[in-house]
């Protein structure tokens, strides 16, 4: 399958994560075994319309679902319908990118159970707000559950989808244009992801 037919116009978002995904996910096995060595699990909520799809991608395959799993996510995303044509065009590029970075190169740390089992410890929430000719989009992250948990810290991270393409087009290192956004609330959550990440793939910040 084409990328480009994953992310076509009238590709809905139910299309998208129980057909499409699970398929670019099973003919591309041999490049998911480059950046991860273990299973990753992720759930995508669409507030407007209270309708969630859950993805399992493994190193044999892919599982995907309306609804949640009984074992917990990596993260669950949550977002608006409004905004499904512009995430879709920024995920292709996206996805085409790290499609051609991959069957180049290898990254020099792959994601594993080590990293995902230290990030368990932490519940927390994470914002992204980025703004567009006037208009907003946000994004909420939530760490390892399908919903907010009591008490759980949150970080906002402020921007424009103008970095986000700068990031996509390769002109910019994601950690450039972490540092150019805003970022508020708990900092205590953003020192503690920010060292995880340093602690689990050395050079990230380079």
């Amino acid at each position: 399958m084409e990328i480009a037919d994953a992310f076509g116009d009238e590709v809905t978002p139910g299309e998208f994560f129980l057909d499409y995904l699970p398929t670019l996910h099973e003919e591309r096995l041999d490049l998911f075994d480059r950046y991860s060595d273990t299973t990753l699990r992720f759930c995508v909520r669409l507030t407007d319309r209270d309708e969630a799809f859950t993805v399992e991608l493994r190193s044999d395959g892919a599982d995907a679902r309306r609804g949640e799993m009984i074992d917990f996510p990596v993260v669950t995303i949550e977002g608006s319908t409004e905004h499904w044509d512009t995430v879709k065009e920024y995920a292709e590029a996206a996805f085409t990118r790290l499609t051609a970075q991959l069957r180049e190169n290898p990254p020099p740390h792959r994601i594993d159970r080590a990293f995902l089992d230290d990030l368990e410890r932490y519940d927390g929430v994470v914002d992204i707000d980025l703004s567009a000719d006037g208009d907003a989009m946000r994004t909420r992250i939530i760490l390892n559950d399908y919903d907010v948990p009591p008490g759980a810290r949150s970080v906002t991270l402020n921007g424009s989808l103008d970095q986000v393409e700068r990031v996509v087009s390769g002109e910019v290192h994601p950690t450039e244009a972490t540092r150019s956004m805003q970022l508020s609330g708990d900092m205590s959550l953003a020192f503690d992801l920010g060292g995880l990440l340093l602690e689990h793939f050395p050079g990230l910040d380079d």
